[in-house]
């Protein structure tokens, strides 16, 4: 049952984080790190022995700004920009996952930017932060794992005959779609693993 509230709250949260109030108090970006902070400290503060309480808020707020905060607009179309703009490419570059992804394109594997190129880079975005966390639980790994195949299944369905048919504004895109699963399975996964 909890595991089901985490899903919904956090499906809510990442949407919320990836901008569905453009404007207002709801749209503050700091209003909302407190929200997923809290959320995440719900789940790993489990005493208020002061140990507890350190080790909870210093894992939710690690959480929030590695697993969270670090940004993975450039890849999230998961390769169905062929041309991405100049800007595009110096975000791909601001992180270390293009390394990488570069080295396999100098080699051939794969072609820049395209869907193996971002499915790749957006594994190592979002499997990397949460490596700490096999610390508690190896199944942490399988959280990060998540995040690039929901993407591009998202992706695909968007481009299939069957996507939404006149959506709502917070569900008329395929990224918006992945925010809300890769939300509800962050949040209800790091609650089944807890500590």
């Amino acid at each position: 049952m909890m595991s089901s509230l985490y899903f919904i709250w956090g499906s809510f949260l990442r949407r919320w984080f990836g901008g569905a109030f453009k404007k207002g108090i709801m749209s503050k970006r700091g209003l909302q790190a407190t929200a997923m902070i809290l959320t995440f400290m719900s789940i790993y503060i489990d005493s208020l022995a002061w140990k507890a309480v350190l080790i909870g808020m210093a894992i939710s707020v690690y959480l929030y700004i590695q697993y969270w905060s670090r940004g993975h607009g450039c890849c999230f179309d998961i390769g169905r920009d062929k041309q991405p703009s100049k800007e595009t490419e110096k975000r791909y570059n601001e992180r270390w996952y293009h390394i990488p992804c570069d080295w396999l394109v100098k080699k051939g594997f794969f072609p820049a930017y395209g869907v193996r190129y971002d499915f790749l880079y957006m594994t190592l975005r979002y499997t990397c932060p949460i490596l700490p966390m096999m610390y508690f639980d190896w199944k942490y790994i399988l959280i990060g794992l998540s995040v690039a195949p929901v993407y591009d299944i998202c992706w695909c369905w968007y481009q299939s005959k069957i996507w939404l048919k006149n959506p709502p504004e917070w569900l008329n895109a395929p990224t918006k779609v992945a925010e809300i699963i890769v939300g509800g399975i962050t949040y209800a996964g790091c609650y089944l693993l807890g500590l």
